[in-house]
């Protein structure tokens, strides 16, 4: 069991609440008085969409903006895209966004008809634009990475642009047709991979899919009739299902792409109305996958092999209860199984994280020789918290796999353990480690790892040592003057000789 505890810290204060030892991202980290998420990343309106591009790099949309998030620090990146503006013909608020994998891209549909691209290689340039449909309110996007195709939603025109990415221009478009239902919008759209088709989800009880290649929309239907406010959807890892939440049930509706059969409308979730909506992942320890079904209560857990909802609060008249959150969670993005995060939109405008794995609290770090940055024979003393026991390492480059250089302490360890809730101290030389670091800024990455998870988080080090010595091969003399010839240094901040 994990105990709840607060510290405070130079950087932050954090509150972490009771989380208990499940295979699954089992809990919200929460801020100082376990009121809010730590993590305030500039939001100001209401998000529109949240895409992890990978584990280390998460996108955020809302309003007229883009925003990236690096995961590893917990901050957003330090270059950013630009903003949009009426003068490049860019501005417009943004209705949802994609990653586009093969092209290293985002693509954004915005609510004035307009989709824009933003080069992933060169963020802070001025995105592509193109017009899909002037005036028109575009939605959800579904991006076929590997056939470099979107297919945009119109919700004022209820149609689906089929859009070739390398061409950038519209090759068809689809209308949607729900017979007996005059208007209606589509709500999410994804693109499943291993089946290589695009899907729809409406507020009118249908779900559209749309195949790679196709012409035409094929309606699902999973409750026309009564029109029911379908509002999100999610693969299945290996693409055989598709989960969709029921916002006006509340319920998730299992649908089959074999055949493109509902095979279970009742899975219960009737305990966190109005879900918005669901992600799929696999865990590890043990390897199992479960569906995360954001709604207004928190965050429900299915385990997908049984459909079960798992009961997760403490009212024992109400079964199926969800984990609960700070503030209602709108976008739900899963990090992949060995890395365990689930990272939540909130209604808050703030960004919060379900985790099982130990959490890290980087508070301090310090430097021998008085100044800002490590030189040579100076050491550095990194001070952390984690809020379980295992064992710590300290690593510099690398990313959140472990895969940087591991770190020799001033006593000659590479490694130690710790106890939960207790301050690590860790004095870290120069000279040991020279060979690990680099001039300038290094990212510095503390990873606590237990019997079956590894937390981790990263900071900034920075490294200024004085340049190599000079090899001289000669000197002369002649004409009043004195010739050296040395060999010149590649030192990335040289100034002068």
């Amino acid at each position: 069991m994990r105990r709840t505890f607060a510290i405070a810290i130079l950087l932050a204060v954090s509150l972490l609440v009771p989380r208990l030892l499940f295979a699954y991202p089992d809990s919200e980290i929460l801020g100082s008085g376990g009121v809010n998420p730590p993590f305030d990343f500039g939001i100001t309106s209401t998000q529109s969409g949240q895409v992890l591009i990978s584990d280390r790099r998460l996108a955020l949309s809302f309003g007229e903006s883009l925003k990236l998030v690096d995961t590893g620090y917990f901050a957003l990146e330090s270059s950013q895209p630009p903003a949009l503006n009426s003068d490049d013909a860019t501005d417009g608020i943004i209705a949802d966004i994609a990653y586009v994998s093969t092209s290293h891209e985002i693509i954004a549909s915005q609510q004035d008809g307009d989709l824009l691209f933003f080069d992933l290689d060169d963020i802070t340039a001025t995105p592509d634009s193109i017009v899909l449909s002037e005036g028109k309110a575009l939605g959800p996007i579904a991006a076929d990475a590997d056939n470099q195709v979107a297919y945009v939603a119109n919700n004022s025109d209820r149609t689906i642009h089929v859009v070739d990415l390398l061409a950038r221009s519209v090759t068809t478009t689809i209308p949607l047709t729900i017979l007996g239902v005059g208007s209606f919008s589509v709500t999410d759209a994804l693109f499943v991979d291993d089946i290589n088709e695009a899907y729809f989800t409406t507020d009118a009880g249908g779900v559209f899919y749309v195949a790679a290649g196709g012409t035409t929309a094929t309606l699902i239907d999973v409750d026309v009739i009564n029109e029911l406010y379908l509002s999100a959807i999610a693969p299945f890892p290996n693409g055989d299902y598709l989960y969709v939440t029921d916002k006006d049930t509340p319920a998730v509706v299992k649908i089959s792409t074999s055949d493109h059969s509902v095979v279970k409308d009742d899975i219960d979730i009737s305990a966190n109305s109005a879900p918005n909506d669901i992600v799929i992942t696999r865990v590890t320890n043990p390897s199992a996958t479960y569906a995360f079904a954001a709604g207004a209560q928190g965050v429900s857990v299915i385990n997908t092999a049984n459909d079960e909802v798992l009961d997760l609060g403490d009212d024992e008249d109400v079964a199926g209860e969800p984990l609960p959150t700070s503030s209602e969670p709108l976008f739900l993005a899963a990090s992949s199984s060995s890395d365990g995060f689930v990272y939540m939109g909130l209604a808050s405008l703030k960004i919060g994280l379900l985790s099982a794995n130990p959490w890290v609290i980087i508070s301090g770090l310090s430097y021998s020789g008085g100044d800002s940055t490590l030189g040579v024979g100076e050491s550095f003393t990194i001070t952390f918290t984690q809020d379980m026991d295992g064992t710590y390492e300290v690593r510099a480059g690398g990313s959140i796999d472990a895969g940087g250089d591991l770190l020799v302490d001033e006593s000659g360890n590479t490694s130690g353990s710790v106890v939960a809730d207790t301050p690590v101290s860790v004095t870290i030389g120069y000279d040991d480690n020279s060979n690990a670091f680099e001039e300038g800024n290094n990212a510095l990455w503390v990873f606590i790892t237990t019997d079956t998870d590894r937390g981790r988080r990263a900071t900034t080090l920075s490294v200024d040592t004085p340049p190599p010595a000079i090899v001289i091969r000669s000197t002369g003399f002649g004409d009043s003057r004195i010739y050296v010839t040395f060999d010149r240094l590649d030192v990335a901040d040289l100034v002068s000789y």
